[in-house]
């Protein structure tokens, strides 16, 4: 054999070798792995990928990570007609790239003058729109903060450059009144903030830089509501907005499925009215085997083993299609295994002893508390008050757990970040639940409870990390690594017994995921490189999707990569958050820490710690009406767009702070009624044909109160028999602060009948004598307050205001023997101090004989005794009071 031949056969075997006992990542294809074409199966991981797929039997190629081309701004819709006096906001560039400009783009009927407008910045900057602006024939007009001072129409060049706050601002536009026309903000503890990803893997505090936001085409809502985010590609400025589209695709590009039943979902898109899913067996899409129309996010399809390309379209309630969301790649497989595979020898790397075909797969399961990576999807949690949320259902309710991911919920559907993180914190010995690490995350972004949890908002890791593990995990990104340079990191992370946090980009939208394991597959050629993942994002199950990801796909999308230090521990939930000392339905860490209201269980006077407030309602009555209440419900105002929210004090937004806290506050509106007056049977709904008024609205408050009382003591204890009546007629009216003013008038009249226990000598015999009293009638000045006895419900208590009336009642002595003469009672002070109207509520909660709810009219008619002495059963107490608008 020619020596060259030898010297390249044995050349070959130690190229081999060195690779089976783990040799350097290689920057090049070995014989055995030559560089794949794009038209191979395992090739191509997305549409807009053409790296190939080439490297040694423990590595990828060294090649620079080129990451997906988001896709193209697509066709902009009409946009709607506005009347004549109206001008929005549009699209705001608050962070441009190098050689770019911030902009506000204002929108307002074709050719309308903007002249005298003005934009003002968070700081109270002001910038006054000048004389000659006005919008073009589409009815759009661009303010660009470039230095400079020149007007072009609908183009307009404003100092100063620095207008717009690049990380946490607000934008405001007023009429040449002064009026504001539209707000909008962005960033970091800013009230009602447009988000900045359409995805949950990213919060508002790290915008793209090039991104903007901007409004849906057909949006004329004034504020957040209507706005959305667009990646730098689709940035339009001066020109109509895009539609939004599909951004984000579930399962991520890369990860292999079984066969069967596949779920195919995708974040909503918020204007949606239906998408068209497509599905194809390559690239190009030339071979669609799945074309259909939903109107949800979540679709089931069949699908058989093989490799797929999908896609989503997003289309409006006009009809108009946003662009094709960015193309994934799907794996289906008969049966997708990630459990580790055998492998001995523990003085190499695990994974790295990996000859021709075989099959290695690494993974922290063996590490994990269980034996198992922890495997939870994304959802609420735990039983801490969502307070944004208006859902009811068993399972899926603002104030409990939510026993599956629902992809549709705001509740669920943004917790990727929270979920991944605390997937990591158990595997480390922790025990957080979602909704406590959101807790940590967004407590502060502004005052009150009421944005406490996340909702409805991405997350970068960094803060929920920090939080979860004890110790800040820092991020790298892919522009750092080659592909080969990148697998290194991954995999000695597992290696070295570290999962992941890593955050996927597609579009404008994120997701995370937790890693925890990878599996090199030399049985194909070329090779097949994989990290095992849990996605949280799972709807209509508790654990996490877990599978394998090819890794180019993976490293294409890849936006940031947290691999957790060492010596982290898993930080231990505080026993308070499934602790409801006082069973009022409000857990002890929610009382403590967000509503500051009694949680211990102890009572204060006769009032439970569960009414903190002394209202009669229990805190978390107060609190969930606040929330769902028909007309003035925080929820229902956010996701109902019902009502005006003002229940918790001020419309709300996704950060919007809280100014008015039911559960702290006897009348919540201040007219004057206590809110367990409002509500007599104190279930916490609005029942007006029952005689209950609005908690939140004090002009329906005052009240008078009129009626009798008629305290009859007969006393039957023969031969003796005593009668005294005392009628009290009440004349009272509301005040504020629950307080009653008004005056009483009272008659008095008394006969006694008895027999003479002992004669005078002239009255030898035993006789009947009667004290017949004259009739006394007085009034008085009272004052009083409504007063909650507890379970007993709410009562009056009534007081004199100033002197009392004080009378005796004098009247005639009848004495057969000695006979008349006059006689005096005791004196009798009247006073409406200690005097308790009976409870107005039925401590059950249904309305009984006594108690008579009309609309606009409550009436009281009972009947009570009140001595179970067997010579007073008629000692009783007789109530007719009727309670009607003043």
């Amino acid at each position: 054999m020619p020596r060259r031949l030898l010297a390249s056969g044995f050349a070959l075997s130690v190229l081999c070798l060195l690779s089976i006992n783990g040799c350097p990542p290689s920057d090049g294809a070995t014989d055995d792995t030559p560089a794949p074409s794009n038209s191979n199966s395992n090739a191509n991981a997305n549409a807009n990928d053409n790296t190939g797929r080439g490297g040694s039997a423990t590595s990828p190629r060294a090649e620079p990570i080129v990451a997906d081309a988001p896709p193209a701004a697509p066709d902009e819709p009409a946009p709607p007609p506005m009347l004549a006096a109206t001008a929005l906001l549009n699209e705001i560039r608050f962070l441009p790239r190098d050689g770019e400009s911030a902009f506000a783009e204002l929108k307002a009927p074709t050719g309308a003058s903007l002249a005298n407008l003005k934009l003002v910045n968070e700081a109270g900057g002001e910038f006054v729109v000048p004389n000659g602006a006005k919008t073009d024939d589409a009815g759009i007009a661009i303010v660009v903060f470039d230095g400079r001072t020149v007007v072009n129409e609908d183009t307009i060049s404003a100092a100063p450059a620095d207008f717009l706050n690049p990380v946490s601002g607000s934008l405001t536009l007023l009429d040449v009144a002064g009026a504001a026309l539209d707000r909008i903000a962005w960033g970091p503890e800013q009230a009602e903030a447009a988000r900045l990803s359409t995805g949950g893997g990213a919060g508002p505090e790290d915008p793209t830089v090039g991104m903007t936001i901007g409004r849906y085409p057909q949006s004329l809502v004034i504020g957040w509501e209507g706005w959305t985010s667009f990646a730098p590609p689709q940035a339009t400025p001066g020109l109509p907005n895009p539609n939004p589209g599909a951004a984000v695709l579930l399962p991520l590009s890369g990860f292999t499925v079984e066969a069967g039943e596949v779920q195919l979902s995708w974040y909503p898109v918020e204007n949606a009215d239906t998408y068209k899913l497509q599905v194809a067996t390559d690239a190009d899409f030339a071979s669609v085997v799945i074309d259909v129309m939903t109107d949800t996010s979540v679709t089931t399809q069949t699908l058989a083993e093989g490799t797929y390309h999908w896609r989503v379209q997003a289309i409006d309630a006009d009809g108009i299609a946003a662009d094709w969301s960015p193309v994934n790649v799907l794996y289906v497989a008969t049966v997708v295994d990630t459990s580790a595979t055998d492998d001995a020898d523990t003085s190499k790397p695990r994974g790295r002893a990996q000859g021709r075909g075989m099959v290695t797969r690494v993974n922290l399961d063996a590490h994990a508390p269980g034996g198992a990576f922890p495997s939870i999807s994304q959802r609420k949690d735990s039983p801490l008050l969502l307070l944004e949320s208006d859902k009811t259902a068993a399972g899926h309710a603002w104030d409990g757990p939510h026993v599956t991911c629902d992809t549709n919920d705001p509740a669920d559907k943004m917790n990727c970040t929270l979920a991944s993180t605390q997937m990591i914190n158990h595997f480390y010995g922790g025990d957080l639940t979602q909704d406590r690490i959101g807790y940590d995350a967004h407590h502060a972004d502004a005052a009150g409870p009421e944005t406490d949890l996340n909702f409805n908002e991405g997350n970068w890791p960094d803060k929920p990390l920090r939080f979860a593990l004890g110790a800040p995990v820092g991020y790298t990104t892919p522009a750092v690594y080659s592909y080969a340079s990148l697998w290194t990191a991954l995999t000695g992370a597992i290696d070295d017994d570290r999962p992941m946090l890593l955050v996927i980009v597609a579009g404008a939208g994120t997701h995370s995921i937790a890693a925890h394991g990878y599996e090199i597959d030399t049985t194909v050629v070329p090779h097949k490189y994989s990290i095992i993942v849990n996605d949280p994002w799972n709807h209509g199950g508790a654990s996490a999707r877990r599978g394998p990801m090819e890794f180019y796909a993976l490293a294409n999308r890849l936006v940031r990569i947290y691999i957790v230090p060492k010596g982290v521990a898993g930080k231990k939930q505080e026993k308070e958050v499934t602790t409801d000392t006082d069973n009022d339905g409000v857990f002890d860490f929610d009382e403590k820490s967000r509503f500051g209201t009694l949680w211990d269980g102890r009572a204060v006077g006769d009032v439970p710690s569960q009414d903190s407030d002394k209202d009669c309602l229990h805190d978390k009555i107060d609190i969930q009406r606040s929330v769902l209440d028909e007309k003035h419900g925080y929820a229902i105002k956010l996701n109902q767009k019902k009502g005006d929210g003002k229940a918790r004090g001020n419309p709300p937004g996704n950060a919007s702070p809280g100014g008015r806290r039911p559960e702290l506050l006897m009348d919540t509106d201040g007219g004057g009624l206590p809110d367990g007056v409002e509500d007599w049977n104190l279930d916490g709904k609005a029942q007006t044909d029952k005689g209950e008024s609005d908690p939140y609205e004090r002009s329906d408050d005052p009240r008078k109160i009129t009626g009798t009382r008629l305290r009859t003591k007969d006393r039957d204890d023969p031969p003796n028999h005593n009668v005294q009546t005392i009628k009290t007629e009440y004349t009272l009216q509301t005040a504020a602060g629950g307080k009653l003013t008004g005056r009483v008038k009272f008659t008095y009249n008394a006969r006694y009948e008895f027999q003479a226990s002992s004669a005078p000598p002239q009255c030898p015999e035993p006789r009947e004598i009667v004290w017949q009293f004259n009739e006394v009638m007085g009034e008085a000045e009272v004052e009083g307050e409504f007063v909650c006895f507890g379970e007993k419900g709410l009562a009056i208590f009534l007081r004199d205001k100033g002197e009392p009336f004080r009378a005796s009642a004098s009247g005639i002595q009848t004495d057969p023997c000695l006979g008349g003469g006059p006689v005096t009672e005791s004196e009798l002070i009247h006073s409406g101090a200690g005097q308790f109207f009976p409870e107005m509520t039925d401590a059950l909660g249904v309305v009984s004989n006594a108690f008579f709810p009309t609309m606009n009219r409550v009436q009281w008619k009972t009947k009570h005794r009140y001595s179970s002495l067997p010579t007073e059963r008629n000692f009783i107490l007789e109530w007719d009071l009727v309670m009607t608008p003043r």
